[in-house]
């Protein structure tokens, strides 16, 4: 497959799950804090500049939802960790 047509099927797989270049490092924190399969995760940018970095620094907030629940992370600047900063999960 040629390489444009590889490229367009990352862009299409991550608009379609709105996945972000960040949410691949908070993936697999997020699938263990949700209990929740990494796949079943969906990430939406809700602050800052989730698709800019510089050096390790991101300026991003991040919601994930997953197995009826869903939690707001931020990013730790400096590093590739993140922090949850809330979570719940809906009423049903």
């Amino acid at each position: 497959m040629p390489n444009y047509l590889n490229a367009t099927a990352l862009l299409v797989g991550a608009l379609a799950c709105g996945c972000t270049a960040p949410a691949d490092s908070l993936r697999p924190r997020a699938a263990h804090d949700l209990q929740c399969p990494a796949d079943q995760l969906v990430f939406t940018p809700i602050g800052g500049d989730c698709g800019k970095k510089a050096g390790n620094t991101y300026d991003c907030t991040l919601g994930v939802r997953g197995c009826d629940q869903q939690a707001t992370y931020i990013h730790v600047k400096g590093s590739d960790a993140w922090v949850m900063d809330t979570a719940r999960t809906p009423n049903k």
